[in-house]
């Protein structure tokens, strides 16, 4: 029986299947529902009133819908609300500048980092301030999927992680069975910290890894293949954007970062930064990263592809067809040879989050053909969102629960 792991933040990673379809699970989580920046906050999320950030258009709830990927075809249908993560106000931590915090949890909204491994649903960490003080942004919350109806169990908080981290990326890296969560970056840390994943779900301490080598850096992408996790440079780096991998050896400590080099291929006619990753494969074709989507300032629809041969990822090179509609801070995920890119804003003000579901198709060659979604209906997510993350996971037909199967 083929056992399917997708990790997002925009991340992911599935081998492509030898079955004729492949029906499953995407889950959105978080992301805030308008798009506005204001001076007299910083870099705040406000509604027209311009009241607080902490409660306006932040949103603690996840959607999940049904997917069917076949051959020559790709649903995403019957989006519903799962279960918020939202687990209450205020919820002490260990913060040696307060003493603790009465920040809601919600405030993960701004949060590309969800994943599943395993059965589990992982969301966070994340956070819109830069104070990089402690606050609920700093945990992961993790819940049991259902994979025959898509519903979500109680949710559970994870270790602490031992750095604030604003605004960082993750993914997941599984080596000999056991899967690795790293959380790595911030405004002001360099620092990449993983955690076991038990048989269980929960998460094991934290533990140091290898900082990133271009120092503090958000706004950042993250994903894996194999076992190399994946690094492309956020908003602190400046231009030329860039990329690494780290090899991830048993018990997950990591090896030295390597460069893939400028996952735009020179094309950062604004400073672009890897909101949108994930990894994808076609029948008969390696895999391949891949990485669109934008800045916090300014829109792009530029598709950047690197080709993983012997499990080495290789140069990028920039698609020749870009995004349907030039969107900023989106999510990205990668499921066999399907990107999925969703939400997003197309512009920097009010009300500019959409709720597209954009899909991307890469055949043997390594070349991406997007479904033509101009129209918003298509695929649509219940709401407007910017800034939330993605993961999926194949479903389980409830005949398989008992009775003899036969899998090839």
């Amino acid at each position: 029986m083929k056992r399917y792991h997708l990790f997002a933040i925009g991340l992911g990673l599935l081998a492509a299947t030898a079955s004729a379809q492949t029906d499953g699970f995407l889950f959105y989580a978080g992301g805030v529902t308008a798009d506005a920046r204001t001076t007299a906050t910083g870099l705040g999320v406000l509604d027209g009133a311009g009241t607080n950030p902490n409660t306006d258009a932040m949103v603690p709830t996840v959607y999940v819908a049904d997917v069917s990927i076949g051959a020559g075809t790709v649903t995403v249908d019957n989006w519903r609300s799962a279960a918020d993560y939202d687990l209450g106000n205020p919820i002490p931590l260990d913060n040696p500048a307060t003493g603790g915090t009465t920040e809601n949890y919600s405030w993960i909204y701004l949060s590309h980092n969800v994943h599943q491994y395993n059965g589990h649903l992982y969301v966070g960490p994340g956070d819109w301030n830069s104070d990089n003080n402690f606050d609920t942004a700093d945990i992961v919350v993790h819940a049991p999927i259902n994979t025959t109806t898509g519903a979500l169990g109680s949710w559970t908080f994870g270790p602490q992680i031992p750095t604030a981290l604003a605004i960082n990326a993750s993914a997941i890296v599984e080596v000999g069975g056991t899967g690795y969560l790293y959380v790595f970056g911030s405004v002001s840390e360099a620092t990449c910290y993983y955690s076991e994943i038990q048989p269980d779900g929960t998460l094991g301490a934290w533990q140091t890894g290898n900082a990133l080598p271009s120092g503090a850096d958000w706004f950042h992408g993250g994903t894996s293949v194999g076992d190399k996790l994946i690094y492309a440079s956020g908003n602190l780096v400046g231009t030329p954007p860039q990329s690494h991998y780290s090899t991830i050896s048993a018990g997950g400590g990591m090896g030295a970062w390597t460069s893939i080099g400028d996952f735009t291929v020179g094309d950062e006619a604004a400073a672009r930064w890897a909101y949108a990753m994930g990894t994808v494969t076609a029948p008969g074709g390696n895999p391949r990263l891949i990485a669109t989507a934008g800045n916090g300032v300014a829109t792009d629809d530029g598709v950047y592809t690197s080709e993983v041969v012997a499990g080495v990822p290789g140069a990028w090179v920039k698609q020749a067809a870009a995004v349907p509609v030039p969107v900023r801070n989106v999510t990205g995920i990668g499921v066999e040879d399907v990107f999925f890119v969703v939400g997003g804003a197309t512009s920097n003000t009010a009300g500019a989050s959409v709720n597209n579901v954009r899909v991307g198709r890469m055949d043997a060659g390594g070349v991406v053909t997007w479904v033509d979604d101009t129209d918003p209906s298509v695929f649509a997510l219940p709401e407007t969102r910017s800034y939330g993350g993605l993961a999926f996971v194949e479903s389980v037909p409830p005949s398989s629960a008992a009775g003899w199967e036969m899998y090839d």
